[in-house]
């Protein structure tokens, strides 16, 4: 499946701290090439499936501290299986895990209310290594 036309934003974070990107290289094994997080076994990319990204608002343990390297909009989450690959630009990424484990700890646990991470991420590795350059819309 090829996502190109769902990203809306490409992060990474490095030692000057986390930046949106217009093109970036994927690497096999590793994940985006500069970001930190790189080269986590089967999480080497996370990738969020929303238009709102959660945030401090929501009150979730891991709402804050949550920054995905992908975020895809105007698709289902529905629409991934986890051992799927999914083509961005010319890398090709395998889906690992579909949603965050939460903590019992968690104020949302606790309230019972739904955490959006629980559902609308995805772990992916680069299988791949290849190129991408964000989908430009036309006027």
């Amino acid at each position: 499946m090829n996502i190109n036309k769902f990203i809306s934003n490409i992060f990474i974070k490095d030692e000057f701290g986390r930046h949106e990107l217009n093109a970036c290289n994927f690497i096999e094994g590793y994940g985006i090439l500069g970001d930190l997080k790189g080269g986590t076994p089967l999480k080497e990319i996370v990738l969020y499936i929303s238009p709102n990204i959660p945030n401090s608002n929501n009150n979730g343990l891991c709402s804050k501290k949550f920054k995905p390297n992908i975020i895809i909009n105007n698709i289902s989450i529905s629409e991934f299986k986890v051992n799927q690959t999914i083509n961005i630009g010319t890398a090709i990424l395998k889906i690992n895990q579909i949603g965050k484990k939460c903590y019992k700890e968690c104020s949302l646990i606790e309230s019972n209310t739904l955490c959006p991470l629980k559902t609308n991420v995805i772990f992916a590795s680069v299988i791949k290594s290849g190129k991408f350059e964000k989908y430009k819309k036309e006027n």
